[in-house]
């Protein structure tokens, strides 16, 4: 590996963890439905970082209208291959304990 791709290995490897920080610091877990976020204020923040963070990288992005779900898309064609993911999580419970 030359030099210069390895500054860009590290580069990009230290944004993706700080990217993954941001991401799993929101707690992401269900709670009082409102009109634009359906599983939460929360919830609806994590989708919306995702789907923000996609679109920075290039990626072409969907929101549907009610702020369910959403996705990314990558390449073209006929065929397509899904990866099936969430963000939302369980509520962390007595953090004291």
């Amino acid at each position: 590996m030359e030099f210069n791709e390895q500054i860009l290995k590290e580069r990009y490897f230290n944004q993706a963890i700080e990217k993954i920080k941001e991401i799993v610091s929101i707690p992401s877990y269900a709670s009082l439905a409102t009109k634009n976020a359906p599983y939460g204020e929360n919830v609806s923040k994590v989708l919306h970082y995702a789907i923000d963070l996609a679109k920075s990288l290039g990626f072409k992005t969907y929101i549907d209208s009610e702020n369910k779900y959403g996705y990314v898309e990558y390449g073209s064609g006929e065929e397509i291959f899904a990866i099936l993911g969430h963000l939302d999580v369980v509520p962390p419970g007595n953090l004291e304990e």
